[in-house]
């Protein structure tokens, strides 16, 4: 069974919340990508994976592989390790390696690249305007650097990438962007999961019945936080 968290660091702790516990308090990973340390990187993720694995939780949502492109972006921002893909690539993939030798199954997010964005999905449906060519070169680098190290989970953001669907359809739906890009194209062969379900980018367009449908029949494998 998946037991599963959001523990990032920075502003994306869950086990802080706790009362009756106390839990090292982690860095933003923009502040740990700064240092271009891949010892204290993978360390990190080390601590975090010991301090989840204390509760049974067996899964993070993390590392995020976003490149911050855009300093307007304040859904991603500081949790990104960097504003270059090398950086972003280098660190994330160091994080994964602390938390999945430590047995914490690791999650890279979020699919096909957050960072460039200005608008929050969970208040509306973010647009990325590049062209597959333009993300083959900067935000999907990350993405493909954990495929080819044998990523087990990635999880897919609620981002509209019109130029490759030729529509408005958010990726976490698309059948063109998971199934056509992402598994086929990319050959990408671990599972996919949903960014979760309640936020805006799709409750505001779409009723629950057709956000689980579809992004089954897009070739999600694990819904996150469905209404029910």
């Amino acid at each position: 069974m998946f037991i599963s968290i959001d523990e990032e660091g920075g502003n994306m702790q869950r086990l802080l919340s706790l009362e009756d516990y106390k839990v090292t308090d982690i860095p933003y990973m923009y502040d740990i990508g700064s240092k271009d340390d891949e010892e204290l990187t993978y360390n990190v993720g080390k601590i975090i994976a010991e301090e989840l694995r204390v509760f049974g939780i067996n899964m993070d949502f993390a590392p995020v592989i976003d490149v911050y492109s855009n300093i307007n972006n304040t859904v991603i921002g500081k949790r990104a390790f960097g504003m270059t893909k090398e950086i972003v690539s280098k660190h994330g993939l160091l994080l994964a390696k602390g938390l999945e030798e430590n047995g914490v199954i690791a999650v890279y997010k979020h699919f096909p690249g957050h960072g460039n964005t200005s608008t929050d999905s969970h208040e509306d449906l973010p647009i990325v305007d590049k062209t597959k060519e333009e993300l083959l070169k900067s935000d999907l680098i990350p993405f493909i650097d954990a495929i080819n190290n044998n990523a087990n989970v990635i999880m897919i953001g609620h981002l509209a990438v019109p130029n490759i669907t030729g529509d408005r359809t958010p990726a976490s739906l698309s059948k063109t962007l998971i199934t056509d890009f992402l598994k086929k194209e990319l050959k990408y062969n671990g599972l996919v999961i949903t960014d979760a379900l309640n936020m805006k980018a799709l409750t505001n367009y779409y009723k629950d019945e057709e956000i689980c449908g579809k992004a089954v029949e897009a070739g999600v494998d694990i819904l996150l936080m469905p209404s029910s």
